[in-house]
């Protein structure tokens, strides 16, 4: 009942976000700054709607290549097949394999699974100028999800099974992704009253230096308005925001098309407009004023990632 109650929680919580809708008319396609050292001309617009992370070199260690591999399969079936023939690290495989299924897992009827979506959110409410965006991540997939055997397991227990095995081979985002999970459950649960920053914010601040942009992206989810963090990188939505962009700045594929923005957009319709995370955060998430102070936000918590000093990032305010 718990794991049921924090999904429904997170679910409606993404969908009330979504439709936070500010017009803004002019708006242009920012340029996606996890390509690193683009030189790319830049409407007068997108040069103010950049933050101070988007000049500076990403620091990422991490496998930052691993997210565009991942989006950009057309099948992956084959993804993992090649993974497992590339001699990846034993925690990249089950990790690639429990997003997959993840992903996957609704596809259980392909031939109405688009038009199920497309009426699931034009019911919402979604902007009748995102469905086609909605239309286009459905099909794409189930074509990405077509060639899986018939007989792989695709259910939670899996999913949840596959990423423990990641996190005990020492795979830093499914580790990330554990901690997210207990934290939340935990803080759902008769003990959450006494639970504290301590208890958690030594692994966190491992995870975060780390520089793995898929960690940093699944450690978000506990920056947001009910964090049990304290300081200036947590306890609202655009701080949230913030180290969702801190995750592309370091490599993390943010770009339209994404695995990334298909996730977010049939599972909880944010994000479905067009252009990458950045622009989809500007025009239908903030207003002009509150993503200018995410944007400041995230320049703070990429400077403190370049200088090592993160704990800085969660002194009691």
């Amino acid at each position: 009942m718990v794991k049921q109650l924090l999904f429904a929680i997170l679910a409606a919580t993404a969908l009330a976000a979504a439709f936070i809708y500010v017009s803004h008319k002019d708006a242009r396609s920012t340029a996606s700054i996890q390509k690193m050292g683009s030189a790319e001309k830049t409407s007068q617009h997108e040069m103010n709607s950049r933050s101070p992370a988007a000049a500076k070199t990403p620091v990422a260690k991490g496998p930052i290549d691993r997210s565009y591999a991942y989006s950009a399969s057309k099948d992956l079936s084959a993804y993992i097949d090649e993974l497992q023939a590339s001699g990846k690290d034993k925690g990249e495989i089950p990790l690639a394999k429990a997003k997959a299924i993840d992903e996957c897992a609704a596809v259980r009827n392909p031939g109405n699974y688009v038009p199920n979506m497309v009426r699931q959110w034009q019911a919402a409410g979604q902007q009748p100028a995102h469905m086609e965006n909605v239309r286009n991540y459905a099909s794409e997939t189930v074509q990405r999800c077509a060639a899986f055997p018939g007989g792989t397991k695709m259910s939670m227990a899996e999913v949840e099974r596959l990423y423990a095995q990641a996190a005990a081979d020492g795979n830093t985002t499914a580790i990330a992704r554990k901690l997210k999970t207990d934290v939340l459950f935990t803080a759902l649960s008769p003990a959450g009253d006494t639970l504290t920053s301590n208890d958690f914010l030594p692994t966190a601040l491992n995870l975060i230096r780390s520089n793995d942009p898929s960690a940093i992206l699944e450690l978000s989810d506990l920056m947001g308005e009910n964090s049990k963090l304290q300081g200036i990188a947590a306890g609202s939505a655009r701080a949230e925001a913030a180290w969702r962009l801190v995750a592309c700045d370091l490599g993390l594929d943010c770009s339209h098309g994404s695995s990334l923005l298909r996730q977010f957009c049939l599972n909880g319709g944010m994000y479905c407009g067009d252009g990458d995370l950045r622009t989809n955060m500007m025009n239908t998430q903030f207003s002009p004023d509150d993503f200018s102070r995410v944007q400041q936000l995230e320049g703070q918590i990429y400077q403190a990632l370049q200088s090592g000093d993160v704990g800085v990032l969660f002194v009691p305010l």
